[in-house]
C-alpha cells in the first residue's frame, strides 16, 4: 500500500492535554508499505485439505463404480440385441414354412384334396407369422438402436453380434465378499469423506495463528532524506468464540452425515450379499434351462433326420420336412436364448463381486 496526504491532528484525541492550542499542522505524511501475513497454524484448513484427498479418493471409486455400471450396460444391451436377431431369423423361416404350407394348401383345394376351410385357416396361420416377423423385425431394429446409441455409434450403423464362446466356460473371478466391491468402496469412502469434514468441522473451534510483518519508507515524502526505513513484526492469534451458533450447527450437522453414512454402508453390505446369493442361485437355475435346450435340440435333430430320411424313401412329404427344420431352427433359437440367460446370469454374478471388468476382458 502506499499513501501520501496532507493532514491536522488535534493531540487530545491521542490523549495529549494542552493548555495552548491542541491542534498540529497542517502537514504531510508519506507510507509505504509491503505487508505479508501467513497463517502459521490453522488446523481446519489443513482439515478440509485432507478432506479434499478423500474427495478425490471417492471420485475414483465412483470411477470404477460408473465402469463396472457402464460395462453391465452395455452387456446386457449386447444380448438383446444378439437375441432380437436370432429371433428375427427363426421367424422368418416359419413364415417360409407357412407361406409354402399355403401354397400347397391352395393346390390341394384346386385338385378337389382339401376344403375352402383348410385354405383360410392356412391363409390366417400365414397372416399370424406375418405379424409376428414384422414385429421381431421391429424388435430387433430398436434393440440394434439402443446398442448402437450405447456404443456411440450412428444409428444406421449395421451391428452384427456374435458369441464370445470362451466366456461360457470362463470362471468368474474374486471371492464372494471383496473389500473392493465397487458399491461397498464408494459407501466406504463417502464415510471417510464425511468423517474427515466432521473433523474439520470440531477444527474450527481451534485457535489459529498468524505471522505478520510490513517494511516500507515512512515520512514526510517519497525523498529518501525526508523519509525511514520502518518495519513491524508480529504474532496474532484468533479464537472463535461467538458466530451465531453457526458453527455448531455445521458442527451437528456433519455428525448426523457421519451416522448416516455408517447406515448406508451397513445396508449396501447386505444388498451386495443378498445380490450375490441371488445371482448365484440365478446361476444354478440358468445351467439346468441350458441342459434342457440342449436335450431339447437333440431331439429336434433326431426328428430331422427321420423326415429327411421318410422323404428320401418316399414316405414322407417336403412339408414334414421343413416343419422339422423349423423346429430344430426353434429349438436352436431356445437354446441360444438359455446361452443368453447363463451368460447374463455370469455377468451379474461378475457385478455383484465388482469383477464385470476383468470377466469380460482380458489383457
Amino acid at each position: 500500500t502506499v499513501s501520501d496526504v496532507r493532514q491536522t491532528r488535534d493531540l487530545r484525541a491521542a490523549g495529549f492535554p494542552l493548555p495552548g492550542d491542541p491542534h498540529v499542522g497542517p502537514f504531510n505524511v508519506y507510507d509505504a508499505r509491503i505487508r505479508l501475513i501467513q497463517t502459521i497454524f490453522d488446523p481446519s484448513a489443513m482439515a478440509r485439505f485432507k478432506s479434499s484427498q478423500q474427495g478425490h479418493l471417492l471420485s475414483l471409486a465412483q470411477q470404477k463404480k460408473t465402469r463396472e455400471d457402464v460395462f453391465i450396460l452395455v452387456a446386457t444391451l449386447f444380448l438383446e440385441a444378439k437375441r432380437a436377431q436370432d429371433n428375427f431369423y427363426v421367424t422368418q423361416m416359419a413364415l417360409r414354412r407357412d407361406k409354402k404350407e399355403m401354397s400347397i394348401t391352395f393346390w390341394r383345394l384346386k385338385s378337389g384334396l382339401s376344403s375352402p376351410l383348410d385354405m383360410k385357416k392356412a391363409r390366417a396361420q400365414y397372416s399370424h407369422f406375418l405379424y409376428n416377423f414384422e414385429l421381431a423385425k421391429q424388435h430387433a431394429l430398436e434393440r440394434n438402436l439402443d446398442l448402437a446409441a450405447a456404443l456411440d455409434l450412428p444409428p444406421d450403423e449395421k451391428i452384427y453380434c456374435v458369441w464370445d464362446e470362451p466366456l461360457f466356460f470362463k470362471e468368474v473371478p474374486g471371492t464372494p465378499w471383496n473389500e473392493d466391491q465397487p458399491d461397498i468402496h464408494v459407501a466406504r469412502q463417502e464415510l471417510a469423506l464425511n468423517e474427515k469434514d466432521h473433523t474439520a468441522d470440531q477444527r474450527d473451534f481451534w485457535p489459529k495463528i498468524y505471522f505478520s510483518g510490513d517494511y516500507g519508507p515512512s515520512g514526510t515524502s517519497p525523498d529518501t532524506q525526508k523519509s525511514s526505513e520502518t518495519y513491524s513484526l508480529g504474532i496474532s492469534a484468533s479464537i472463535p468464540i461467538f458466530q451465531g451458533g453457526a458453527q455448531q450447527a455445521r458442527l451437528k450437522q456433519s455428525e448426523n452425515a457421519v451416522k448416516i453414512s455408517q447406515a448406508q454402508l451397513q445396508n449396501v453390505k447386505r444388498q451386495v450379499r443378498v445380490e450375490f446369493l441371488g445371482q448365484r442361485a440365478m446361476m444354478a437355475q440358468a445351467v439346468a434351462f441350458l441342459q434342457e435346450t440342449e436335450n431339447n435340440v437333440a431331439v429336434a435333430k433326431e426328428e430331422l433326420r427321420l423326415a429327411r430320411s421318410q422323404l428320401r424313401f418316399g414316405n414322407g412329404s417336403s412339408l414334414s420336412a421343413t416343419s422339422a427344420e423349423v423346429n430344430l431352427s426353434m429349438a436352436e433359437d431356445q437354446k441360444e436364448e438359455a446361452q443368453a440367460y447363463y451368460l447374463l446370469a455370469k455377468i451379474k454374478l461378475a457385478r455383484s463381486l465388482g469383477r464385470v471388468e476383468q470377466f469380460l476382458l482380458e489383457k
